[in-house]
């Protein structure tokens, strides 16, 4: 198997840990994070909410 390839299946927690950014905007609320299906962005009047599964 090629070495660059990631294997099936979900990815490792330290592989995510490694690749989700750190530093955001101060808009996002709820950002990126290992067993997060969601995000909040506070856009000042309101709040978008968005999730996936």
């Amino acid at each position: 198997m090629n070495d660059s390839l990631l294997p099936l299946g979900k990815l490792r927690v330290d592989f995510l840990e490694k690749i989700l950014p750190k530093n955001l905007d101060p808009s996002v609320v709820v950002g990126p994070k290992v067993g997060e299906d969601a995000t909040v962005i506070d856009f000042g009047s309101t709040y978008l909410v968005i999730t996936t599964d």
